[in-house]
């Protein structure tokens, strides 16, 4: 009788470990947000930014462009930058997150990324805080999370790799976007409305700037 009782206690307590360790992956480590498949294809390039500031108004001399407008990056947008940023650093990485969104709250981009490890669905978080410095847009890592698990900038930032868009101070934990090559082509402001990145530029585009552009 004894023997039977200790069997009984003992799968009682492993029956509470199953259901506590089931329910901690639930509650905070199962995916439930929707995200975009990380195969989708990403077309956030440098020239496809040129090419919205083209369609806004400009003024036009024989020697230059120049430009005060703004450019609007949806969630949408964003969402499109981090997945070209994650399939173009390694196959490593790649492979292991399935899918992303990107959140856009008050000044703060929220990125929803879903992985498997070891063929477990996981979700995970990253928070960065947009601001304008020094002529470029600053994405700057605030935190991270895979569950109760925190995610250390290092960890991030040591597998991406800079494109014709985006490129990184890793010691700050930095993601900088710019609008292009061009020096005179400057980030003044960004304010966060609707959901969008609201994008303050202001430059000019001699003509030697425009046949680079048209060269590459």
């Amino acid at each position: 009788m004894a023997k039977i009782k200790k069997t009984s206690i003992f799968l009682s307590i492993i029956l509470v470990i199953l259901l506590t360790i089931s329910a901690t992956y639930y509650i905070g480590f199962y995916p439930k947000t929707e995200v975009i498949d990380i195969n989708t294809s990403s077309n956030f390039n440098g020239f496809e930014l040129l090419d919205r500031l083209s369609k806004n108004d400009l003024n036009l001399s024989s020697k230059e462009i120049s430009l005060e407008t703004s450019l609007t990056l949806s969630e949408k947008d964003l969402s499109s930058m981090f997945i070209g940023l994650i399939k173009d650093s390694n196959n490593k990485l790649s492979n292991l997150i399935t899918g992303l969104k990107v959140n856009i709250t008050e000044n703060k981009l929220n990125v929803i990324f879903h992985l498997k490890y070891n063929g477990i669905p996981l979700e995970g978080h990253l928070v960065f805080n947009a601001s304008a410095i020094n002529g470029k847009c600053v994405l700057h890592y605030d935190s991270g999370n895979i569950g109760f698990i925190n995610i250390n900038k290092d960890l991030i930032f040591s597998k991406l790799k800079s494109n014709d868009v985006v490129t990184f101070d890793k010691t700050n934990g930095d993601i900088i976007l710019s609008i292009s090559n061009i020096d005179n082509i400057k980030i003044k402001d960004i304010t966060v409305q609707d959901h969008n990145i609201i994008i303050t530029i202001k430059g000019s585009l001699t003509l030697d700037d425009l046949k680079k552009l048209k060269l590459n």
